[in-house]
């Protein structure tokens, strides 16, 4: 999933705040990021 994915299911909530999320979730190996900058793709890790 993208950025813009998470946007579009959550209006209410800033491009800031899901960034910070999706940060804390690499920290803790929930997600990983696949890209970088408007192409990057998340995706749950196994864990």
């Amino acid at each position: 999933f993208s950025v813009a994915d998470v946007q579009g299911k959550c209006p209410g909530i800033g491009i800031d705040m899901i960034r910070r999320v999706l940060k804390d979730l690499q920290i803790q190996e929930v997600v990983e990021c696949l890209g970088r900058g408007r192409n990057a793709k998340w995706h749950k890790t196994g864990n």
